[in-house]
């Protein structure tokens, strides 16, 4: 076959064929075949019996024009599969060619176009054809999109049901004052503002309205209920259950877990077989020690690969802290409470600052505040009240906030702490003498 010929599909047509039927030796009958009745080579070659080479090489003979790629597909609807392949190829070509149709390879390069083209690329991008027009306002076009039937969350039986007469306005406002007025969604609790907090019901029927089934919830933290209804209700079940029983939730913290990642096995000298062991070992330890009313930060590297059935098995509400092997993570966004790069937060009185990066000096550092980390997999020494939650540093379980605290206790003060410390105290001694 012609290096450059286009335009023809792969048939079950063995290309050394003898073929008894010689027709596409006639140029009208090719013609006809081929142009009139728009057949492909592939077909054509069925008919006589022969190689798709074969009727190639015979429209070049005859000087048929082949059939661009572009003009076969035209009209065609291609399915998704085929839309994948499409886009899996052009990837794999143009990171082996990165410098193809830039540059100096580009078409357009070294023209100017003419005033008639800019014209008609102006005109292209007058009013509601422009991007940038639509920046802060709704556009009707997707509302009536992702309206009803068209919305991902839509569910069939439920979405249509109307609430009961008592999920009112005074039941709302009995909710939010049991909650404080504050996000129930551990890792969240933001306090309300201007705008009213949502109530949500804990197991999606409407029409139950008990008191241990409404939670209060802010608007991000309740659009995030809308996907993984199963995942969410288990966890908002727990929460409310802690919350009957008055029991203080516990926060820990973890990192590095490498789910999913066979060769960091081989990396960190890991004591397992193999990934389905570490998998399950990192599961089991942090369940062992999390409850599902619990919170966990995880300071990045969670996964790799398709996490969504091992995060539904792991207890509690996760945040993450992004670090630089979360691409697959970030899939999975819907199951966590948040994702952030940073992280500052107060525990019991104590400043906590929260990075995948360990840092030289952190918020409040000169004041003895700690700063969790990860990345290192525990070779990298810590500085003052500074430690690696990397599971590899801590025999593959999550601490909790308890144990960070013991630890922090023989750990030096931190860079900075004692000569500030002694400065103010000097300069304290001086406004008394004064």
């Amino acid at each position: 076959m012609s290096k450059g010929i286009r335009g023809f599909q792969k048939g079950n047509i063995p290309s050394c064929k003898r073929s008894e039927n010689l027709d596409y030796r006639n140029r009208n009958w090719l013609y006809q075949r081929y142009i009139i009745e728009r057949k492909s080579m592939t077909m054509i070659a069925e008919i006589c019996n022969c190689c798709i080479s074969t009727i190639c090489e015979w429209l070049k003979r005859f000087d048929i024009k082949v059939r661009t790629t572009g003009e076969v597909l035209k009209g065609r609807a291609l399915s998704k599969k085929h839309k994948e392949n499409l886009s899996i190829a052009g990837k794999k070509f143009y990171k082996k060619n990165p410098g193809f149709r830039s540059g100096e390879n580009s078409p357009m390069f070294g023209k100017t176009p003419s005033e008639e083209t800019r014209e008609k690329m102006s005109e292209a991008k007058l009013g509601e054809a422009n991007p940038k027009f639509w920046l802060g306002k709704k556009r009707p076009d997707l509302a009536e999109k992702f309206k009803g039937s068209g919305n991902p969350c839509w569910k069939e039986d439920k979405s249509n049901e109307l609430y009961n007469s008592k999920f009112n306005y005074e039941l709302k406002l009995k909710i939010r004052k049991r909650d404080e007025f504050a996000c129930q969604m551990l890792g969240c609790g933001i306090r309300e503002a201007e705008r009213a907090h949502d109530i949500h019901h804990i197991d999606y029927n409407k029409k139950n309205d008990s008191w241990d089934n409404l939670i209060t919830l802010c608007g991000g933290c309740h659009n995030k209920t809308g996907a993984n209804r199963d995942y969410w209700q288990w966890l908002l079940s727990m929460r409310m259950l802690d919350k009957k029983r008055k029991r203080k939730p516990k926060i820990f913290f973890s990192a590095d877990l490498h789910l999913n990642h066979k060769n960091i096995i081989q990396f960190c000298q890991r004591p397992f077989k193999d990934v389905n062991e570490m998998n399950k070992t990192l599961i089991t330890n942090w369940n062992a020690k999390v409850s599902a009313g619990d919170l966990i930060y995880i300071l990045g590297d969670f996964g790799f690969g398709d996490l969504k059935n091992i995060i539904k098995s792991l207890h509690g509400f996760k945040v993450l802290i992004i670090g630089s092997h979360d691409r697959t993570t970030l899939k999975h966004k819907s199951f966590f409470v948040k994702t952030v790069p940073l992280l500052e937060l107060t525990y019991e009185g104590m400043d906590i600052t929260l990075c995948h990066y360990c840092m030289r000096t952190w918020p409040k550092s000169h004041y003895n505040k700690f700063h969790l980390f990860g990345h290192s997999h525990g070779r990298l020494e810590p500085i003052g009240k500074s430690h690696d939650v990397g599971v590899d540093n801590n025999n593959f379980f999550p601490l909790s906030f308890d144990e960070i605290a013991e630890i922090m206790k023989d750990r030096p003060d931190n860079p900075g702490y004692t000569r500030i410390r002694g400065f103010y105290r000097q300069k304290l001694d001086e406004e008394e003498m004064e």
